[in-house]
C-alpha cells in the first residue's frame, strides 16, 4: 500500500536538500577566502624579506666600501716648498691622502691643480688622467701640485694673503670597490696666511655614483 506523502513533507525534503547544497557552497567560499589570505600573507612576507635583504646588502656595501680622503693631520698631510728656475720660482704643494674604508679602492682616474690668487669661480673640472691603481685600506699615497713660474714678491703676496686669495689646491678621484660600484672624492684646501691649511667652501664631497651625480 502506498502511503501518500504530505505536501509539507515533500516541501521539507526539498528545503533540506537545498540547505545541504548551500552549506557546501559556503564552505567552498570560506576555503577560497582562506587560501587567498594565505597567499596574500605569503606575498607580503616575501616582499618584507626581500626589502630586508636589500637594505642589509646596501648597509653592508656602505660599511665595507672604500673612502678616499685627506690623511690625518698627525701624518703631516701637506708639505709646501719652492723650486728655483732662472730667477723665478714655483710653489710645490704635496698632499697625502688615504683609504679610510674597509675594502681596497680601485682608483680609475683623477686630476689635481693649484690656483694662485683669488680663486672664486675658478675651481673647475680638468681633463682626467686615466689610471688603474689599487689603494689598500689604510695605505697613504700622495700627489704634488705645482704652480706656474712666479717671482719672489708674488710668493710673498700669496703666502700672506687671506684664505681664498693665496694658494689653493684641489683634486678629484673616481674609484670603485672590488664589486665594481663607483665612487667619487673631491676635496679642496686653501692656505691661510698663518701657514696652516683649511678646507675651501666648495669642492669637498664623497659621492656614491649610483646615488649622486658624479663628473662625466
Amino acid at each position: 500500500m502506498t502511503v501518500p506523502q504530505h505536501p509539507e513533507g515533500r516541501s521539507a525534503a526539498r528545503h533540506e536538500n537545498a540547505g545541504g547544497s548551500g552549506s557546501k557552497t559556503r564552505s567552498w567560499d570560506w576555503m577560497t577566502i582562506f587560501n587567498g589570505i594565505l597567499a596574500a600573507f605569503a606575498a607580503a612576507s616575501f616582499v618584507a624579506l626581500w626589502i630586508q635583504l636589500r637594505d642589509a646588502r646596501k648597509s653592508f656595501a656602505a660599511d665595507q666600501r672604500p673612502y678616499l680622503w685627506m690623511a690625518n693631520e698627525a701624518a703631516n698631510p701637506i708639505a709646501e716648498s719652492h723650486a728655483n728656475l732662472q730667477g723665478e720660482k714655483q710653489v710645490i704643494v704635496t698632499m697625502k691622502y688615504t683609504n679610510f674604508g674597509k675594502s681596497p679602492a680601485v682608483v680609475l682616474r683623477g686630476y689635481h691643480a693649484m690656483l694662485l690668487g683669488p680663486n672664486a669661480g675658478r675651481i673647475r673640472s680638468l681633463p682626467w688622467v686615466e689610471t688603474r691603481s689599487i689603494l689598500p685600506t689604510g695605505k697613504v699615497d700622495f700627489f704634488s701640485a705645482v704652480s706656474d713660474h712666479v717671482s719672489d714678491q708674488e710668493i710673498t703676496n700669496y703666502t700672506n694673503a687671506q684664505q681664498g686669495n693665496g694658494i689653493t689646491v684641489y683634486a678629484t678621484w673616481q674609484y670603485s670597490d672590488t664589486s665594481g660600484n663607483n665612487y667619487e672624492t673631491e676635496f679642496c684646501m686653501t692656505r691661510l696666511n698663518s701657514g696652516s691649511w683649511a678646507y675651501c667652501q666648495e669642492h669637498n664631497d664623497i659621492k656614491n655614483c649610483s646615488e649622486s651625480a658624479c663628473e662625466p
